[in-house]
């Protein structure tokens, strides 16, 4: 036309660089796809519905330096993130936190990129884990580094370090509560609602 467009008309139309070539795009007007070939190979195709991309692809292969996504992609195979501390950038977009997946100096971690990007998960090379916050198990908002709605299983011991020692023993039916702590080289058996020491044992073993 007058603007200097070229068109073309039919259901199905097959564009080559030359006769033989195996590169060629094909545009089906039947399917509403767009499809480009390598090698007679399908490698990227356009639909109604989104793009489908088959085959290894990289920002730098579509040659962009990033690349964003508007919608829902999926995944047939591996994503594979290449950099000196790769990381995997995930943002709600309801204003909630956000957190981001690093790998730096051999270390796995996740942080909350809305807390000065806090760590709050790590492992360590060695297979060792960092929790810095409390951790739940079976709830929802734990109060203590450790809180669990239920019963523990230990196979060991258990070792408790600190100027006074003490295990809290709390009924919920309302029965007399009692604390077991060690101060001063004096292991006690106490009951807390009455107040009153129940068993002391000092260390001439009296």
């Amino acid at each position: 036309d007058q603007y200097g467009h070229f068109f073309i008309g039919g259901n199905l139309i097959q564009i080559k660089s030359g006769y033989l070539t195996e590169e060629y795009a094909r545009m089906d007007n039947t399917s509403k796809e767009v499809k480009l070939f390598h090698n007679s190979i399908e490698k990227f195709t356009t639909k109604s519905t989104g793009i489908v991309v088959h085959g290894t692809t990289t920002t730098t292969g579509l040659g962009v330096t990033s690349l964003a996504v508007a919608g829902v992609s999926t995944f047939s195979g591996d994503i594979t993130i290449t950099n000196t501390a790769p990381k995997l950038i995930l943002t709600d977009t309801d204003n909630n936190s956000d957190f981001r997946i690093k790998v730096e100096s051999g270390q796995f971690d996740i942080d909350d990129t809305t807390s000065s990007n806090a760590t709050r998960f790590r492992i360590y090379s060695n297979g060792e884990i960092l929790i810095p916050m409390n951790v739940g198990f079976g709830v929802a908002n734990p109060s203590e580094k450790v809180d669990v709605d239920g019963n523990i299983k230990l196979t060991g011991d258990i070792t408790i370090s600190s100027a006074a020692p003490t295990i809290n023993l709390t009924e919920t039916n309302g029965d007399p509560d009692y604390r077991i702590f060690c101060n001063g080289g004096i292991f006690n058996i106490v009951d807390v609602n009455n107040n009153v020491n129940r068993i002391e044992i000092n260390s001439s073993r009296t």
